[in-house]
């Protein structure tokens, strides 16, 4: 996403395709879905997921920067066959 603002308390944010995706927010998230056919998530910020982090299908790639994931929160289907958080560094 470039540019924009987010809004909304209780959206999912999901982000699909078949090429890469950047991503740079201020602020966290409620909900995120990866369902990437192809290319990644990459951040270009730190994301904070609120809600729920759910993995379809793709890959987040974090370079420098870091998933957050409250106590509160919940992640669902990462899996070597779905998806995951990589780490450039």
């Amino acid at each position: 996403m470039t540019g924009g603002s987010i809004s909304g308390t209780n959206a999912t944010y999901q982000f699909n395709g078949t090429t890469n995706q950047s991503l740079s927010v201020l602020s966290s998230l409620p909900k995120v879905t990866l369902n990437k056919a192809g290319g990644s998530l990459l951040l270009q910020s730190d994301l904070t997921v609120t809600g729920t982090l759910s993995f379809t299908l793709g890959k987040i790639q974090t370079g420098t920067n870091y998933v957050i994931i409250p106590s509160t929160a919940t992640i669902t289907g990462a899996a070597d066959n779905t998806g995951w958080v990589r780490s450039e560094e």
